[in-house]
This record gives structure tokens, C-alpha cells and sequence, in this order.
């Protein structure tokens, strides 16, 4: 599950922005499911790193809110990543 958790995080890496806005929020829930707070830490530094990069577009923001309806730590540990906003 951490696994998979970190390859979405890092993949939606790029969609991230300050503030409080659909992508911030999902990946702050990916975050949620790492299985350590250290990785947890980890994860929602990474997530910092890129907000300083990267403005998400609106395409970008409407794509984390559908997401946002679905994607669950469970949805993770079952690999479903489509529920996440990936495909296999």
C-alpha cells in the first residue's frame, strides 16, 4: 500500500498549488495513507516542494475534484487507482 501511495503522490506531484484547492486536498489525503508518520512526513513534503512549482490549471483542479469523490485509503490498498484519478 505504501508503494502505491507513493507512486500516486508523486505523480500528482505536479497538480499541486498553495492554497486550499481540490489537488492540495487529494494530495493531502494520499498523504493520509501512508502507513508511517514519518512517511506521511515524507510525503507531504514532497507535496510542499512541487506547490512552490507548478500552478494546477483549471483541467487540472476539475480532474483532483472528481477524484476527490472516490479516492480512499482503501481505494489505494485495493490498487484502485482509477479511483484516484490514475489508470493502470
Amino acid at each position: 500500500m505504501r508503494r502505491i501511495a507513493l507512486c500516486l503522490c508523486c505523480s500528482l506531484l505536479a497538480l499541486w498549488s498553495l492554497g486550499c484547492d481540490p489537488c492540495s486536498t487529494l494530495a493531502d489525503r494520499i498523504c493520509q495513507c501512508e502507513d508511517t508518520e514519518y512517511l506521511r512526513q515524507v510525503c507531504s513534503q514532497r507535496v510542499e516542494l512541487q506547490k512552490q512549482q507548478r500552478q494546477p490549471t483549471d483541467a487540472d483542479k476539475k480532474a483532483c475534484e472528481a477524484a476527490l469523490k472516490t479516492c480512499t485509503c482503501e481505494a489505494l490498498e485495493r490498487q484502485d487507482l482509477a479511483a484516484c484519478g490514475f489508470a493502470r
